[in-house]
């Protein structure tokens, strides 16, 4: 007889052990959920503009399908724009007739073509180009149930599959028409299958394990963050003695560790030949980016603004010289690299080009329901009191004939079931809080699934009736919170974020305002035009969607467009002011950060010189551009508007809005000729000795 004290696996102590056959209300459960998840994704992508990426995906995608070239795209990510692309072709679409842009590889005028001058309504080019996305975020959501419902059982893995269905981080992202859901798919998937690889290498493991490896390198550039993922789920197993199996039958077992090392090294020369195909596949087993005896550049000035130093910089030289991989794989991989060095970035009333530790914590703590980190605590909970109770808390059985000792401990046989999701958040983390990328909650995608796993854990708590009931009640929440985010999911922050007209000091870009308000703003614009009683609205606009072809009527200010938007040299005047929250804390302007006494002085000077010129009539300003040329007057006002614009944002950072867009995103204001005036020429609200950044300003300063 077993001792009392001996370890007991979990499937003698639980009661809720999945069983082979899901039942019947467990598979309607499951399909409302993810038919729940579907139905707000395509209504909200239904209702948002372009995001900022995705007029570029959808360009890369249509001339990939339409010409074959594959020099014109976002950052090389196959799979996400073909997948964006199709719908558009299928409807009809072709590639602008730009030659010369198509030429110079001059991506953002033929992704703006794409998006507005197709034939199609705007509203649905964005539709169809997110529709096969959102079908892939239900399919990661049925993974989501399969991999909780496999360790913790029917309960859990419902719980698992609710927070992932109302997700507003996946509600926000897995509908966009972007790498980050596909690359989120790949990853979860790929972490599951190798790790069934190494239990037993059936051919079609092997293949389906080696294939998704494969679809992450050409959906992101990150996809190889999952090599060291491997490397560690490789490292558990090792250290546990897992026993290896191959083929169908159940002699093949590799028990030594010279036989597991064989296998494994077998296992990785298979599947580095497949990723290496599947990146060939999908760029036509041709290794220039371009169809035709003449070859097209790249954007970004191509490979001549490219190092060919360091480890990444002479490896991909190595590969490109040598034919190794695509051209256009290489270039984006080491595009993607060098330009993740250093990026402006804005959190907490804070200015940087090199990030900090605490953004991407920062981050999930407020763009995740309070309800859904609250069940993932006790789901880590769970776990060591499983342990302390001498049970596992996986479902999983494990051999344990020649297991390492620690492997047949109860937190041994969890470590050994769960490493697939623990390496995936282990390596992700640790590259996250190393870049300097602090541009966007989404980043952290790939991390969330394995997250709402482990959350679901929480259903397998020991305790009372109080216990399921607090996990049942917690589960609800989180689905309320994604609900009342609804369709506001990109901007959305929980309740430590504090009010929507706030959330600008907390989050910018991506996290926030990534440009999918510019319907929203023309409505707005529209509605409050009879209250202006005639006086002009102006805008600055963050984003690739183009707010004035989607009926905005105002003043364009400065705005951060890769297309330059039109606008109108003047004086500004009362009226209404709609900032969009990045460009409220100009992280991307020419003078970022807190007002700072060297702006001041430039924009005095600029100001002294630009208001002839603007105080002019058509006549006088004629006279003053023959006088002077117009290339001055040119350089003069772009640094005055730039300069104008940042003083109107310093001042406006510390008055409340009087209108908020999008649930934060986009701000307005109501201003008077005299608050203008007291904005622009008043003693600053802010001021500091120096730019937050040595750079600043100094590429814009006034002629003298």
């Amino acid at each position: 007889m077993e001792p009392p004290h001996a370890p007991r696996h979990a499937a003698s102590e639980r009661t809720d052990v999945a069983p082979v056959v899901a039942s019947w209300r467990e598979r309607v459960a499951v399909a409302l959920l993810l038919a729940a998840h579907l139905v707000l994704l395509l209504d909200g992508a239904r209702r948002d503009a372009f995001t900022f990426d995705e007029p570029l995906y959808i360009m890369g995608g249509v001339n990939s399908w339409r010409t074959g070239n594959l020099n014109i795209a976002s950052d090389m990510g196959q799979i996400p724009e073909r997948l964006a692309a199709l719908p558009l072709v299928l409807a009809g679409v072709q590639v602008p007739d730009m030659p010369q842009a198509l030429q110079d590889a001059d991506s953002w005028p033929l992704a703006h073509a794409v998006a507005y001058d197709s034939g199609l309504a705007p509203a649905t080019v964005a539709f169809l180009a997110r529709i096969p996305c959102s079908l892939l975020s239900v399919l990661l959501g049925w993974l989501v149930h399969r991999l909780a419902r496999g360790l913790f059982g029917s309960t859990a893995a419902l719980v698992s599959l609710t927070l992932f269905a109302f997700s507003p981080a996946l509600l926000a992202h897995g509908r966009l028409a972007t790498a980050d859901l596909p690359v989120t798919l790949a990853m979860t998937a790929f972490a599951w299958l190798a790790s069934r690889c190494l239990t037993r290498a059936t051919p079609a493991r092997v293949l389906a394990s080696a294939t998704t490896l494969g679809l992450a390198c050409v959906s992101k550039m990150s996809g190889v963050l999952l090599l060291p993922v491997a490397a560690v789920i490789v490292i558990v197993h090792l250290a546990a003695r897992a026993p290896m199996s191959w083929g169908s039958g159940r002699t093949n077992v590799a028990r030594s560790l010279g036989a597991r090392l064989g296998v494994i090294a077998a296992l990785g020369a298979v599947h580095a030949l497949v990723v290496v195909a599947v990146i060939w596949a999908f760029h036509g087993f041709r290794e220039a980016p371009t169809r035709g005896p003449v070859p097209m550049s790249f954007p970004h000035q191509g490979w001549q603004g490219l190092p060919r130093t360091g480890v990444v910089g002479r490896s991909v030289a190595f590969a490109h010289d040598h034919q190794l991989l695509p051209e256009a794989w290489l270039f984006g991989f080491q595009y993607t690299e060098l330009h993740s060095h250093e990026r402006q970035a804005h959190a907490m009333g804070r200015w940087s080009v090199t990030s900090w530790r605490w953004f991407f914590p920062l981050a999930f703590v407020l763009k995740t329901p309070l309800a859904t980190m609250l069940l993932g605590l006790l789901g880590l909970a769970a776990l060591p009191l499983a342990w302390h109770r001498g049970r596992q808390a996986t479902l999983q059985p494990l051999p344990r004939e020649g297991l390492a000792p620690w492997a047949r401990q109860p937190w041994g046989a969890d470590l050994l079931a769960l490493a697939p999701l623990l390496a995936l958040l282990v390596v992700y983390w640790a590259v996250a809080l190393r870049t300097p990328l602090a541009i966007g909650h989404r980043h952290l995608l790939p991390t969330l699934p394995a997250t709402f796993v482990l959350a679901g854990a929480a259903a397998s708590f020991p305790g009372a009736r109080r216990v399921r009931l607090l996990v049942a009640g917690l589960t609800l929440a989180a689905a309320l919170e994604g609900l009342t985010a609804h369709p506001f999911h990109i901007a959305w922050m929980n309740p430590l974020a504090g009010a929507p007209e706030r959330r600008w000091t907390r989050l910018v870009d991506s996290s926030l305002d990534w440009g999918q308000d510019a319907r929203r703003v023309a409505e707005f614009l529209a509605d409050d035009a009879p209250r202006r009683g005639g006086r002009p609205a102006y805008l600055s606009w963050f984003g690739t969607s183009d707010p004035v072809r989607e009926g905005a009527v105002a003043h364009v200010l400065p705005s951060f467009h890769p297309l330059k938007l039109i606008r109108s040299r003047e004086l500004l005047a009362g009226g209404t002011y709609v900032i969009s929250a990045t460009m409220l804390v100009q992280v991307y302007g020419n003078f970022p950060g807190a007002w700072a006494a060297p702006y001041e002085e430039i924009w005095r000077h600029a100001d002294s010189l630009a208001q002839p010129f603007l105080e002019a009539d058509e006549g006088e300003r004629r006279r003053l551009e023959a006088q002077q040329g117009e290339e001055y007057w040119s350089r003069l006002l772009d640094a005055h508007e730039q300069l104008r614009l940042a003083r109107l944002c310093a001042w406006l950072r510390h008055r409340p809005a009087d209108a908020v867009i999008g649930d934060g995103a986009v701000l307005a204001w109501r201003l008077t000729d005299a608050q203008v005036d007291e904005a622009l020429h008043g003693p600053p609200v802010e001021l500091v000795d120096e730019p937050v950044m040595p750079w600043a300003g100094t590429a814009m300063a006034a002629p003298r």
